[in-house]
């Protein structure tokens, strides 16, 4: 009886993120971004589910302020240009994920994953970073890899400051920028 009530969450689960998929690309068609599901039911959506399916992962311009997404996986996620100001992302896997332009003023990233993600062009003042990993994240920022290190970050690298390198980089992750 147990199985099937676990075969049946994830269903239910999965209809849910296909329905958010759905109403999002009908709200994103001819270039204009509506927000069609609310900050509270998409981050309750992320919370509910074990893995977020990958095609829900293009969350770029999302505003999850204050959202909480602890323990969650965002990994390979595009968050490019969302706002996650004071957003909880305490043991979150945000591995390889686009976090480029995002705000992430105040958040909380302790003992979060970071690996291989990218930083560029992102406001993390009031960070909160203890033992978050960095290993091979691209960061552009000589003061926010300073903060990192200076606030229990692990793993972090230097800055890539040479514009050819730091475009090199983000075109090997597949990210172009202006």
């Amino acid at each position: 009886m147990q199985d099937k009530d676990v075969k049946s969450d994830s269903s239910e689960s999965q209809l849910k993120w296909v329905s958010t998929y759905i109403v999002n690309k009908i709200g994103s068609e001819g270039g204009k971004n509506l927000t069609i599901i609310n900050k509270e039911k998409l981050t309750m959506l992320i919370r509910s589910s074990r893995e977020v399916p990958q095609y829900m992962k293009r969350l770029q311009n999302v505003d999850l302020v204050g959202a909480d997404l602890s323990d969650t996986d965002l990994s390979f996620a595009d968050l490019a240009n969302a706002d996650l100001t004071k957003a909880k992302l305490f043991r979150a896997n945000v591995s390889n994920a686009n976090l480029f332009n995002a705000k992430l003023e105040g958040a909380d990233l302790s003992n979060a994953k970071l690996i291989s993600s990218v930083l560029v062009r992102c406001k993390m003042n009031n960070l909160i970073c203890k033992d978050a990993i960095f290993d091979d994240a691209i960061i552009d920022d000589d003061e926010l890899v300073n903060y990192l290190r200076n606030n229990g970050a692990k793993n972090v690298p230097p800055a890539v400051k040479n514009k050819k390198q730091l475009e090199l980089n983000l075109e090997q992750r597949g990210i172009k920028i202006d």
